[in-house]
């Protein structure tokens, strides 16, 4: 972990989707440290992390809706909740859950980002 603070980054938002990774551990004469912990450090000015184990399928849907809507010009904290209600407007009735959507959280900055569009 302690060579992710040394990353330089210099991005607008790093997203992590992968399970439990805004969770904090406490290292010995160290404190709280977690992988999100590490971002900002690094130069990611915004951070979307989930903060506990999120549904694979929950996951991937409401992170390609927020992108969708980063794409439409949304500051990042509107694009993640637009992407969450859009989520719960289609789910079935297990994954009505907060289990499923609420883990899914932004740290830092809410600046709308600008996002280049690649034409291959």
């Amino acid at each position: 972990m302690y060579r992710d603070y040394n990353l330089h980054l210099n991005s607008q938002l790093a997203v992590l989707t992968a399970c439990k990774m805004g969770r904090r551990t406490i290292v010995p004469r160290e404190g709280m440290l977690s992988l999100a912990h590490a971002f900002p450090y690094s130069g990611s000015e915004s951070l979307s992390v989930g903060f506990w184990k999120i549904n694979e399928k929950a996951g991937s849907q409401i992170t390609e809706i927020f992108y969708q809507k980063l794409t439409e010009g949304k500051d990042i904290a509107s694009a993640l909740g637009e992407a969450k209600m859009y989520y719960l407007r289609y789910a079935n009735r297990k994954a009505l859950s907060p289990e499923f959507w609420a883990g899914i959280i932004l740290i830092d900055d809410n600046s709308p980002i600008y996002l280049e569009t690649i034409i291959s």
